[in-house]
């Protein structure tokens, strides 16, 4: 890239950075409060939470993909100027969101007291408690549902200093609530709760003030306009489906763990969970950067550029992860017991194993947002779709069959590839400029480098210093990943763009 690609870069550079102070704050903060939590409520209890809660999760889907449909079509509208017919996307974003809220609210209620009475494994005088969890997880999900609209416009005009701000006043507030669960003799799942409920409301508050005096397409109200609500709404619709899939692959694999091996299982599962989304939340950043750029592109009819924006998140998405994950996977029983003072069976090999498919999945955010700047997602999504729900009665009859929890996560990885090599060609159909074979070139063959060689340490590592010291090993395995990815990831234009990025951080913390 160079001129304008130059200048895109550098934008992203500093976005990236200023997000990556905002994940390591926030993924610090939330693992120590997994801990505390954890302390307080008891393996057991923690397990219900996570498990009570994930049935609410499971509509997230619903939440994210509405967010992501505004902000596409925020982004695509966005570089014309035209205040007016964004204003008008804004309000038919805000009619939509508030219409599946009620949807989200009146679905909850009728299957969530048959799954919680009838279905899952909860000690008897543990019910009523868990009920109170799922009616605060209720109300969470609606008021996260209405966030959507708010978040949608921060972000296409990428004020990723309000959205970092945020972030970290939501997390410092989970902790202060944690700390304060010893301070109640009985009902502590009750109070957690109702004060994480609390710290929604305020978030979704927090949001629209900075909306309505800020952005000044936010002009609160509704549109019935079919020529935007029809096209939005299919959008909507098939975006919805691929959330739905990989939502019910993670909650519904949480409820099955529940059925065939109970609450305590459910804990490893939900810490494993944690720290994935800690780590994995360096390649949303990431994404969040990227994703405007690449929607604005093509907008523009930049194909090229677009191409080469969707090249190096993808690849860099990966690169990023595993500087991150390989550490982790080399030190992962030793961490885990410093994290936390009891560490629940499975939660090493748990941890492990979703950090691994996490790593194949980090490839697909570019990927997808180049087909979601085309505004056809219709096939996409009902290819991958396809693959990905058979988690759930492959998982279920594993287990059935007798096989470990373990099975889960095997399934999974297994599904991930198939689905990646889908996910590739299906862009290509819906953007034809783009090149598959420049892809494996500039991407899969640096990208399948790296991976080898971070297996090769791993063994090496197991084999031959099993008892290492766990910071000269996550000290070691973080240094020997980023020279693997700089000799052999990088060509030597993105070696000059990691300098410029270098640069931008220097003149960043000058200008301070």
């Amino acid at each position: 890239m160079s001129g304008e690609g130059d200048n895109k870069f550098q934008v992203i550079a500093r976005n990236t950075l200023m997000l990556y102070v905002r994940m390591m704050l926030v993924m610090g903060v939330t693992l120590y409060t997994s801990r505390i939590v954890l302390e307080e409520l008891g393996v057991e209890d923690f397990g219900i939470y996570n498990v009570v809660g994930g049935i609410v999760i499971m509509f997230s889907f619903m939440k994210g993909a509405m967010s992501y449909s505004t902000q596409r079509y925020l982004s695509f509208e966005l570089p014309r100027g035209n205040i007016s017919a964004t204003s008008e996307i804004f309000k038919a974003s805000m009619t939509i969101h508030f219409l599946m809220a009620g949807a989200v609210m009146v679905i909850a209620e009728a299957i969530g007291p048959i799954l919680i009475q009838r279905v899952m494994t909860i000690p008897s005088d543990k019910i009523s408690e868990a009920q109170w969890v799922y009616q605060s997880a209720v109300g969470s999900m609606v008021i996260s549902i209405l966030i959507g609209p708010l978040l949608a416009a921060v972000l296409a005009r990428e004020k990723i200093s309000v959205f970092t701000w945020l972030g970290l006043v939501d997390v410092i507030a989970k902790l202060g609530v944690a700390f304060t669960i010893g301070c109640f003799a009985s009902g502590r799942l009750k109070y957690y709760s109702l004060m994480v409920l609390g710290i929604y409301a305020s978030q979704f508050i927090a949001y629209w003030i900075y909306c309505r005096l800020k952005l000044p397409e936010c002009h609160f109200g509704f549109n019935f306009d079919r020529k935007i609500l029809v096209p939005f709404g299919k959008f909507t619709s098939w975006s919805t489906l691929g959330n739905l899939t990989t939502t019910f692959t993670v909650q519904g694999c949480d409820v099955i763990i529940n059925i065939f091996f109970g609450s305590v299982v459910n804990a490893a599962y939900a810490i494993a969970t944690k720290v994935n989304v800690g780590v994995n939340t360096f390649v949303q950043n990431l994404a969040q950067a990227t994703n405007p750029p690449i929607i604005k592109t093509y907008s523009k009819g930049d194909y090229n550029d677009m191409e080469r924006l969707i090249n190096f998140g993808s690849k860099f998405s990966f690169f990023l992860l595993l500087l991150l994950a390989f550490p982790i996977l080399l030190a992962t029983d030793r961490i885990l017991h410093i994290w936390l003072t009891e560490v629940p069976a499975y939660t090493t090999l748990f941890t492990q194993l979703i950090l691994v498919n996490s790593l194949l999945e980090s490839f697909i955010h570019s990927l997808y947002t180049g087909i979601v700047a085309t505004g056809r997602i219709k096939r996409y999504h009902i290819a991958t779709g396809l693959l990905l729900i058979l988690n759930l009665p492959l998982s279920y009859y594993a287990l059935y069959l007798g096989y470990s929890p373990v099975a889960v996560f095997v399934i999974s990885i297994i599904l991930t590839v198939l689905t990646n090599a889908v996910r590739i060609f299906m862009l290509k159909i819906e953007l034809p400029q783009f090149s598959i074979l420049r892809f494996l070139r500039d991407v899969g063959i640096p990208s399948l480098t790296v991976a080898v060689i971070a297996v090769a340490l791993y063994i090496f590592k197991n084999i031959c210093y099993p008892d290492l010291n766990w910071i000269v090993t996550v000290g070691a395995g973080f240094a020997l990943i980023l020279a693997a990815e700089l000799l052999l990831g990088m060509n030597p234009a993105e070696r000059r763009h990691i300098l410029k990025f270098a640069g931008s951080l220097i003149a960043i913390k000058t200008s301070e």
